[in-house]
This record gives C-alpha cells, structure tokens and sequence, in this order.
C-alpha cells in the first residue's frame, strides 16, 4: 500500500505459470481509492500483452463455503457469465496491456448493463481473471480477497 496525501494505492502483483513454460508471468491488481470516498477511484489489472488483445480480459468470482465432505470446503463460482474488461491501452514497449474499471463499475458493451465490480470483491471470496493468448491456449488466475477488503476497510 502507497499512501499519499490525497490517498492510497493498492497494488498486489500475482506470479502465473503458462503451461509449459518455466518463467513467471505477472498480473498487477491496482486500487486506487481517494480518502474522501468510500468507493475506489479505480481498480486496474495489468498482464503481459502476449494475449488475444481485442478480447480483453474476463473477470469471474466465487466464494468458498463450509461442507460436510472433505476438505471440509468447497468454493462455488458466481452465477452468470463472466465480465469481459477490455484493455485501455497495450503497449509493445512495455509488453503490457492495462485494463481499467473507472469507479470500481463495468458497464457492459452489448447490454449496457452496469456491474458493481467493487461491491464484489467486497462480497466475494476470489476473483478469477481469465484470459487468451493468440497460440489459443488460455489461463485463469485466481486471486484470493480476504487480504484486500481488511486492507480497504482501513483506507
């Protein structure tokens, strides 16, 4: 957590393995959230930009709960489809793509329907970001939430 005068800034970055691979690849989750709101400024998600560009990047969350079978766990994934974010901005310079949620809502291409991306991390267990890479091989990186709504509440 950065803190400045005006707020703070989030960041968490998640180290994935591609499938056959032997290097790490990153994901960098950023919150920004002014302290004069209760809502974050935005919340942006940086991959490398050796995925399918023009398909963004697909969020999905889910929530673990208790049961009698074992481990004694179990995590169910949110109904409906997943979200779809697309990039903002890719940069072959940088070999990065950032997508951003201005307000912590997505608002839908084809439906117009606006989801409340941040009253989910706060409701949810985890976030699954999804993604395509242009050989067609895919990959889902699963970020866990406890962390983050302790770390907000204190913003």
């Amino acid at each position: 957590i950065q803190k400045e005068d005006r707020g703070a800034l989030m960041f968490l970055d998640v180290a994935y393995q591609r499938d056959n691979q032997d290097s790490a690849e990153y994901l960098t989750l950023t919150v920004a959230k002014d302290k004069t709101q209760k809502r974050p400024e935005f919340i942006s998600i940086i991959i490398p930009n050796n995925v399918v560009q023009s398909n963004g990047i697909f969020i999905k969350f889910s929530k673990t709960t208790k049961t009698t079978e074992s481990p004694g766990w179990k995590t169910e994934m949110e109904k409906g489809n997943p979200v779809r974010v697309h990039f903002e901005k890719c940069s072959d310079e940088k070999q990065i793509c950032t997508a951003r949620i201005i307000g912590g809502y997505l608002i839908d291409d084809d439906t117009k329907e606006k989801t409340d991306i941040f009253q989910k991390f706060m409701d949810f267990d985890h976030v699954i970001f999804l993604f395509v890479y242009a050989d067609g091989s895919h990959k889902s990186v699963s970020v866990p939430l406890f962390s983050f709504k302790e770390q907000y509440k204190k913003l």
